[in-house]
C-alpha cells in the first residue's frame, strides 16, 4: 500500500535515499532527485493508495475516493506512447495530497 504524500514500506518520499531503500513491490518504480526518493510512479501490478485505488480504477472510483482532480493533457505525440500514456490520455491531479492518476482515457 502507498500513502499519499508519503511513501510506502520501502520508502519515504523526501526522506529515503537510494542507499537506504527497501525492498519496492513489483509494478513500482521509485525517482529519486539527488539520492533521495521524491515520487513513485505504479505502472504494474498489485500496489494500491490507502484508498483502495490500483492500476484499473475507473475514474469514478478515483473522484469517489479523492473527489474531483485537476484534469490535463500528458505531452505526448501521434504514434508515441510511454509507460505514463498514449496521446488523447489525461490526467487527473490532486495536489492537497500529492497524487496523480494518469493513463486515462476515462469518460
Amino acid at each position: 500500500m502507498l500513502t499519499e504524500g508519503v511513501g510506502g514500506d520501502f520508502g519515504k518520499i523526501g526522506i529515503t535515499t537510494r542507499a537506504n531503500q527497501g525492498k519496492v513491490p513489483p509494478g513500482v518504480e521509485p525517482d529519486y532527485r539527488d539520492a533521495i526518493l521524491s515520487e513513485m510512479w505504479v505502472v504494474d501490478g498489485e500496489c494500491r493508495t490507502s484508498k483502495g485505488i490500483g492500476i484499473g480504477s475507473a475514474q469514478s472510483e478515483v473522484e469517489k475516493a479523492y473527489g474531483k482532480g485537476k484534469k490535463f493533457k500528458t505531452y505526448l505525440m501521434k504514434g508515441k506512447s510511454d509507460k505514463i500514456g498514449q496521446l488523447g490520455d489525461y490526467v487527473l491531479e490532486y495536489p492537497a495530497w500529492p497524487l496523480s492518476f494518469t493513463r486515462a482515457k476515462w469518460d
